[in-house]
C-alpha cells in the first residue's frame, strides 16, 4: 500500500508537470511483481477519484480506464509450486530433480508463511536457478530458448542524459531490476 501511495503521488506530480495529458484515458500495465502493485494502485486511484480516500488534498482526477498484468507475480507460494510440475512435464528435470525443486519450494513457502520475505525471495530464486542450471540455462519465459537476454542497447538508451532528463529520473541509472 505504501508503494501504491508513492506511485499515486508520482502520477499526481506527473500530471502537474503535464496537465494536458490528464485529459487522456489512463491504463496501468506492468509485469511480474507489478501483479501486486497494479491492483493496489488502481484501487487507490479509484478511491481518490470517488473522493473516498482519507487525505484528498489537491489532486488531478486520473481517467483510469483499465489495467493489465503480464506474467504477474500475484501469489508467489501458489505460482512457485507450479514451477516444478511445469519443468518436469516439459522434460527439463527428472523425478529426482523435481524432488529437489519441491524441497526448495517448501522452504520458500515456509518463509512466506513466516513473513520472512527476503529469505523467501532468496530460496524461491533457487527454484529457478536450479532448473536453469540442470536444463542448460533454459529461458524461463520461453523454454524453447537457451539464450540469455541482452539488455545492452536498452541500458545504453536509458543511460543517455537526454533520455533521463526527459523521463525526469535525475541521475538514477537504469538496471535490469529498475
Amino acid at each position: 500500500e505504501r508503494l501504491a501511495a508513492e506511485l499515486y503521488t508520482a502520477l499526481q506530480e506527473f500530471f502537474h508537470l503535464f496537465p494536458q495529458l490528464a485529459r487522456n484515458d489512463f491504463f496501468i500495465f506492468g509485469e511480474s511483481y507489478a501483479g501486486k502493485y497494479i491492483p493496489t494502485l488502481a484501487t487507490l486511484i479509484t478511491q481518490h477519484n470517488e473522493g473516498s480516500a482519507t487525505e484528498q488534498g489537491l489532486f488531478t482526477h486520473i481517467r483510469l480506464k483499465g489495467m493489465g498484468i503480464g506474467d504477474g507475480w500475484v501469489d508467489p507460494e501458489i505460482q512457485n509450486k507450479a514451477i516444478p510440475a511445469y519443468a518436469h512435464a516439459g522434460g527439463l528435470i527428472n523425478n529426482e530433480q523435481r524432488r529437489v525443486v519441491m524441497d526448495y519450494h517448501n522452504q520458500c513457502a515456509e518463509f512466506i508463511h513466516e513473513k520472512e520475505f527476503i529469505m523467501a525471495n532468496v530460496v524461491c530464486e533457487k527454484v529457478i536457478q536450479y532448473i536453469q542450471r540442470i536444463s542448460g540455462h533454459v529461458n524461463i519465459y520461453d523454454v524453447r530458448d537457451f539464450r540469455k537476454y541482452n539488455f545492452t542497447l536498452l541500458k545504453e538508451y536509458l543511460g543517455q542524459d537526454s533520455v533521463r532528463k526527459y523521463l525526469h529520473v535525475g541521475e538514477r541509472k537504469w538496471t535490469e531490476l529498475s
